[in-house]
């Protein structure tokens, strides 16, 4: 039997990572599976945040920022996963 479909040799820690609540006032949790690196930015590419977590749960504050649309990408292993964050 054949599989196709895109990200079937993903690493399975890029699949366990979860944003919430989505959309958000800006305060939010991200879990992770492992010590990541951790980039936010806006639509224009604008890094918010770039930083290294050792924790599963973080809680992160963008609140000060203007809404609209984020993405947080998370590193791990060089492999990349992108979550897109709607702030309100």
């Amino acid at each position: 039997m054949s599989q196709s479909g895109v990200g079937v040799a993903e690493s399975n820690t890029l699949n366990v990572i979860r944003v919430y609540p989505n959309p958000s006032n800006g305060y939010f949790a991200i879990e992770l599976s492992a010590n990541e690196q951790v980039i936010i930015s806006n639509t224009l590419g604008q890094v918010v945040l770039n930083k290294n977590f050792d924790k599963i749960l973080q809680y992160i504050d963008i609140q000060n920022n203007i809404n609209g649309i984020y993405f947080v990408k998370v590193i791990i292993e060089g492999k990349e996963k992108v979550v897109k964050l709607v702030k309100q």
